[in-house]
């Protein structure tokens, strides 16, 4: 059902003729626009994209594991949507950007982390096509820190898990370290 849904809630972004959601929007979290405003709801945000090809690869893959023939229709369709997924970009500072398009985050210290869904709780390896987005999600948590995100308890788990991804256990031990002597019942 899931699958089904996702599909018929792409359409086609005519700046790139790629598919993508929307419109959405990544939870919580606002750009400022080109003339000043904030705003949240954008076709195409990272965290929808994210989930969507991930989505769309389990299926694949389960597919195959089934022996479903690849010319199933069904197959064929997820296949074929899969490959016009428009990618998550990577902005000019070397972060995953939040947005298809490369707005500027109201707020860079939010606590949310959506965008980084690829490296988790997501599938790496079924999300981000090379090692440069890693390095970018890696940027991406750095300077949401820098900012302040992670201040509670729930962002800063997801903090935690992140840099465990990331494989930097030293920081993830900070993290886990920090919500359970300032972030939990004592």
């Amino acid at each position: 059902m899931a699958l089904l849904k996702e599909q018929q809630g792409l359409v086609i972004n005519p700046s790139t003729g790629k598919l993508v959601s929307g419109p959405a929007s990544s939870p919580e979290n606002m750009f400022v626009t080109s003339n000043g405003d904030w705003a949240s709801i954008s076709m195409g945000p990272s965290h929808d994209q994210e989930i969507i090809k991930e989505l769309f690869t389990i299926v694949l893959l389960s597919a195959t594991k089934l022996r479903i023939s690849s010319t199933d229709s069904f197959v064929s369709k997820v296949k074929h949507s899969l490959s016009q997924l428009q990618q998550v970009q990577i902005g000019k500072d070397g972060r995953i950007m939040e947005w298809a398009l490369p707005f500027i985050e109201a707020d860079k210290g939010h606590r949310h982390l959506s965008h980084l869904y690829g490296l988790y709780p997501g599938n790496p390896s079924y999300i981000f096509p090379n090692i440069s987005y890693l390095n970018a999600a890696q940027k991406s948590l750095e300077i949401r820190l820098q900012y302040g995100s992670g201040q509670t308890g729930w962002s800063n788990a997801w903090v935690c898990n992140l840099w465990a991804r990331l494989k930097n256990g030293p920081k993830a031990l900070l993290a886990i370290n920090d919500v359970l002597a300032n972030k939990s019942a004592s």
